[in-house]
């Protein structure tokens, strides 16, 4: 959390929802710390997203939840449905194992990097 200069509070918040979802599981003693409950390539992106964020959704009208007064009725419907199906399928076939680095790699300053 300092590393990366995320409150520890908003990080704890974070774990606690993985933990709850079963993704990560707490392990005590000197070497102790969180881990993945399940292998890196049993995690999906979706898996993870969805246990912070809830279910993903690109626009009210499609999604879960879908809600949208204009239903039926407008032309970019067809667009946000096909936009909502390739990005789930992306996220369930995409895993930590697929994206991690080695696994001594260095830490990465993710401000320098550019990655945020």
């Amino acid at each position: 959390a300092a590393r990366e200069k995320v409150p520890r509070h908003f990080l704890e918040k974070i774990i606690q929802e993985l933990i709850h979802k079963g993704l990560v599981r707490s392990q005590r003693g000197p070497h102790g710390g969180y881990l993945l409950a399940r292998s890196a390539d049993r995690v999906t992106f979706r898996d993870v997203i969805e246990a912070v964020e809830g279910p993903i959704s690109l626009n009210v009208c499609v999604g879960e939840h879908a809600d949208c007064s204009l239903m039926g009725a407008c032309g970019m419907e067809r667009v946000w449905r096909e936009g909502q199906r390739r990005v789930l399928e992306l996220f369930e076939k995409t895993t930590i194992a697929d994206v991690r680095g080695p696994r001594h790699a260095p830490a990465v300053n993710m401000r320098r990097s550019g990655a945020v």
